[in-house]
């Protein structure tokens, strides 16, 4: 089945227009620096990502215990506060004067940053590769070249999610800190946002920095956990059986990336629970957090997956007396950490539970 891409973009995003919410724009105890300089909702397509969670399938999982449970919050609502970080730090926190074009381009590319996520966002990475996002962005900025005239953006500025070229305040590269960074570490650990804006500036080179060595361990340490989590058996496992549940039912529907953008996240697991077959059964028991994992001994065999990673953290710049050091300049224990997280890979070998298995779903296809 494929889409006809006009029909798509010009009939099927207006559902998304009639079944718009109202959100408040003063989350994480932000205020609303935005609503001043666009009418949010007359940017084509940002609307569509209130129904993709940031966590992606994990969001849906009736998880059974307390610390696993996933946050609930959209792409959206992120995008929101990420644009008014990014606005705020360079208005009132800044160590240079921003001038009237960098803050409104600068704040509009942190607004749709996510724009191009799918359903379930990073979990199609496994099925469609990590250049559909950057197809479907190209798709939707081509879409949107008449409404960023009228408000006096360059298209070109905004190809890549982080701007181009690069805005190193919301896209800093690794280890830096970040507005994306900030907002989704500090959401995902249930934190204030208040107990850190007091100590975030920005410098020079437009990278966000601490004036506290406290703050910077906090949101270090933070994503630490975070990472971890994202890399226990269980989430991954979680990716892993959706993603081929995902995957089969696109392929038995003879389905295309489309489909992705054109329903939002709870609308593709009702239709797939409304199969009434080994997909639905499958979505179930994940759903009700049916499957164990575990890491596995083993380097093969049935229902082992394999995950080479490492983990990205923190390593914030800082202020001191003037000078710009990092963290792990001030903290030996930060130091040892980061350089045995982040300097190696890992292979990650895991095994899934539960029926139907993995291999039963796979075969599906």
């Amino acid at each position: 089945m494929s889409y006809n891409m006009n029909d798509f973009f010009e009939k099927k995003y207006l559902k998304y227009k009639k079944k718009y919410f109202s959100l408040s724009l003063q989350h994480g105890g932000l205020n609303d620096y935005i609503s001043h300089m666009f009418n949010i909702d007359e940017i084509p397509f940002l609307n569509r990502i209130k129904y993709v969670k940031q966590s992606g399938i994990a969001g849906y999982i009736n998880h059974k215990e307390i610390n696993q449970e996933a946050s609930q919050y959209s792409r959206y609502e992120h995008s929101i506060d990420v644009a008014n970080l990014t606005y705020y730090l360079m208005e009132y926190k800044s160590d240079k004067k921003y001038s009237s074009e960098q803050k409104k381009l600068f704040t509009f590319t942190s607004l749709i940053h996510d724009i191009q996520h799918p359903a379930f966002s990073h979990v199609i990475d496994q099925i469609f590769g990590q250049d559909l996002q950057k197809t479907f962005r190209k798709t939707i900025l081509d879409k949107m070249k008449q409404y960023l005239s009228s408000i006096k953006i360059n298209y070109e500025n905004l190809i890549d999610d982080g701007g181009n070229p690069p805005v190193n305040i919301l896209k800093a590269s690794w280890p830096e800190l970040n507005t994306d960074r900030i907002d989704y570490t500090i959401k995902d650990s249930h934190l204030d946002i208040n107990d850190f804006i007091p100590y975030l500036r920005v410098n020079e080179n437009d990278i966000v920095y601490c004036t506290s060595i406290d703050v910077a361990k906090r949101l270090s340490y933070a994503l630490y956990n975070l990472s971890l989590k994202w890399k226990s058996p269980k989430n991954l496992g979680e990716q892993i059986i959706f993603s081929r549940i995902l995957n089969s039912y696109i392929n038995l529907h003879q389905l295309d990336y489309h489909f992705l953008y054109e329903f939002s996240d709870s609308e593709i697991l009702q239709k797939i629970l409304n199969d009434k077959n080994i997909l639905s059964l499958a979505t179930t028991k994940l759903l009700n957090d049916e499957y164990q994992f575990s890491y596995s001994s083993s380097k093969s065999g049935n229902n082992i997956f394999k995950d080479i990673t490492h983990l990205r953290l923190f390593n914030p710049l800082i202020k001191l007396n003037n000078t710009f050091i990092h963290l792990t300049d001030v903290d030996e224990d930060y130091k040892k950490l980061y350089t045995e997280m982040t300097t190696k890979m890992i292979d990650i070998f895991i095994q899934i539970d539960g029926l139907p298995s993995v291999d039963e779903i796979i075969k599906l296809n």
